[in-house]
């Protein structure tokens, strides 16, 4: 019992934030990006974050490098980076005490993107959870059943030992038209179909995927829900340059 409740210590911030201090941040933009590589041209992107009190919403444009930022002292404050306000985002947090330069990573992405929704009807639950704490007790973010991490943390039983790891879906495509779909995630691998009539078979986690195929300009977006259910569409690339 007590070392169920040191561990959930850990978790949650003893502090209450405040609203009316605040610290500077530098967020630290990615480059070499998977998009930048597969159209060739550096996007504009959209920053959403949560302050520890609110959430916000700025343009950054195409060359930016970093940019600072104010967020409430004593407090979590997430942040998902959007390329071209579309794309697959990438993520990054701030917890007090830490570094007050914060680099982007997009393993993290919807993770955070999730986050600054739950954060959007609740700040006060996002607000004083410990992300570094989350990430050594449960690993890496795209592997966390939301769903069951949110019902957790609203109940105010999330622990090291809580079962919060999603399952792997077995998601197969059929009747995809043949080329090169190219994944915007940097460790999900690149689809080639050789003929449209083949089936695909990928292991992915619950989220959202982008594909990119240059040649036809068509972009894929996968939808892998639980149950070894997804859905998809095509459409047109989405293009900033």
């Amino acid at each position: 019992m007590m070392k169920a409740l040191l561990i959930f210590i850990a978790l949650i911030f003893l502090f209450s934030c405040s609203v009316f201090v605040e610290d500077e941040i530098i967020l630290v933009l990615p480059t070499d990006t998977p998009l930048e590589t597969i159209t060739g041209e550096s996007p504009y992107y959209i920053l959403h974050y949560f302050d520890g009190y609110k959430v916000s919403s700025l343009y950054v444009p195409i060359g930016a490098n970093e940019l600072s930022v104010k967020v409430r002292k004593a407090c979590l404050a997430v942040f998902s980076l959007q390329p071209a306000g579309y794309y697959s985002p990438f993520g990054a947090y701030y917890e007090p005490g830490s570094y007050k330069t914060v680099f982007f990573n997009q393993e993290d992405g919807e993770f955070c993107s999730f986050l600054l929704d739950t954060a959007s009807y609740n700040a006060r639950l996002v607000a004083n959870l410990s992300l570094s704490s989350l990430k050594r007790m449960h690993g890496d973010f795209y592997r966390i059943d939301k769903e069951v991490f949110l019902n957790l943390l609203d109940a105010g039983t999330l622990n090291g030992s809580s079962a919060i790891k999603a399952k792997e879906q077995d998601v197969v495509l059929e009747n995809l038209l043949s080329g090169l779909w190219e994944s915007d995630k940097w460790w999900i691998e690149d689809i080639y179909v050789e003929k449209s009539s083949e089936e695909v078979h990928l292991g992915l986690y619950e989220g959202t995927y982008l594909f990119l195929n240059m040649d036809r300009n068509m972009l894929l977006i996968l939808l892998v829900m639980k149950d070894e259910k997804h859905t998809m569409k095509i459409e047109q690339i989405r293009s900033w340059y």
